[in-house]
């Protein structure tokens, strides 16, 4: 039997390929992402 703390692992494995695709679709549409911007002028400072 598994136990928890694999499960919590696996489970925020997953999340995090979902968020990377969905942050891919947004790069290969082109859509500006406005985080990204604030955070290039920041650090161009």
């Amino acid at each position: 039997m598994l136990s928890s703390t694999v499960l919590v692992q696996g489970y925020m494995i997953e999340s995090l390929y979902i968020n990377r695709a969905k942050f891919a679709i947004v790069v290969v549409n082109g859509i500006s992402v406005p985080f990204f911007k604030q955070l290039n002028s920041k650090l161009k400072q």
